[in-house]
């Protein structure tokens, strides 16, 4: 599964579809096209369920309202250095247990038209 989320320079991150998109194609799967319209300074992150589903000593899951959060936080970090710290974020939540699923992130900027 993979989770999007975009983050725009003059708001708080959101998640843009409430269902996950799947990561790998599946020669049974149906897909449907999705638009999403973004401007300069936007971001979109995309997050495997490994992050989200990250669980602590107590069986709780890290969740996207978490993920939202570390990404919002980090807003004025490098494109780099914000999915640094969101992976960071959900390890402290984990420890001292590692992940439970693999962990992938991936995170798009919009530059200006000279970028």
């Amino acid at each position: 599964m993979l989770i999007p989320c975009i983050c725009l320079p003059v708001s708080q991150c959101e998640w843009c579809w409430r269902e996950a998109l799947q990561w790998a194609c599946f020669p049974t799967s149906s897909y449907e096209e999705q638009v999403l319209e973004m401007g300069p300074g936007d971001r979109l992150y995309l997050s495997t369920d490994g992050v989200i589903d990250a669980e602590n000593a107590a069986e709780r899951d890290f969740g996207v309202d978490r993920l939202i959060e570390a990404l919002d936080r980090n807003r004025r970090f490098s494109l780099s250095d914000s999915l640094t710290s969101a992976i960071e974020c959900a390890e402290r939540w984990c420890a001292p247990s590692a992940f439970g699923d693999d962990v992938s992130m991936l995170a798009l900027e919009i530059c200006g038209a000279g970028g």
